[in-house]
């Protein structure tokens, strides 16, 4: 799916054009219609025959395939990819759970 193709232009490589590859004549968005996003009922009503839908697979490894390439895009252009994807902040806060671990201030330091 990828030779010839080039890692660096995600305007030719991307979770599209893979896709397109994987299910030649059946566009992703097919797989969106007559399913209303604001109700939700027809997507509600579908029934499923298995926890893994027709696409499940396929989404999960292009999901792979397209967040490496971004890795490849960074490390190619020496950049973040945050960055590469248009990230303004020098700087953010952190946070974390502290469920199952000690909130005093010495032993959380630690």
């Amino acid at each position: 799916m990828l030779v010839g193709r080039d890692a660096e232009d995600p305007a030719t490589l991307n979770f599209n054009t893979l896709w397109a590859v994987c299910h030649p004549g059946k566009a992703m968005e097919s797989y969106g219609e007559g399913k209303d996003p604001l109700t939700g009922d027809a997507v509600w009503g579908t029934v499923r025959t298995s926890r893994q839908t027709e696409t499940g697979w396929v989404i999960t490894a292009l999901s792979a395939i397209d967040l490496a390439l971004w890795d490849l895009r960074g490390k190619a252009a020496g950049k973040p990819v945050c960055r590469l994807l248009g990230a303004e902040r020098q700087r953010l806060d952190a946070y974390a759970s502290m469920l199952g671990f000690s909130v005093e201030p010495a032993r959380l330091a630690k």
